[in-house]
């Protein structure tokens, strides 16, 4: 079993940012994958933060989603965003390795 967690940080005000990163496999691969949020400062109301997966390739297919975590028996890759409006927030994509 490994580990692979890549830490994201955005920040907007007044408006919207997002930022994205993508975990690749060769092969596919038992993976659990998730979000953690960290922390979150709120500028204004209605301020936000969201960490979601919002796409994964599962057994040659793609899936876009909106989770906060995935598993799959066959995973080539496996995509983490982390959305604020009003706000800063540092959060993780963390994918667990099953095989």
């Amino acid at each position: 079993m490994g580990i692979w967690e890549t830490v994201m940080a955005v920040g907007a005000i007044n408006t919207s940012w997002s930022h994205t990163v993508k975990h690749t496999f060769s092969t596919g691969r038992s993976v659990w994958g998730y979000t953690m949020l960290h922390d979150v400062l709120i500028y204004d109301d209605p301020g936000r933060a969201n960490a979601r997966v919002i796409q994964v390739v599962d057994g040659g297919t793609t899936k876009n989603v909106n989770w906060v975590g995935f598993f799959g028996n066959s995973v080539t890759s496996i995509t983490y965003r982390l959305d604020v409006n009003d706000a800063w927030a540092r959060a993780s994509g963390v994918t667990q390795i099953f095989d």
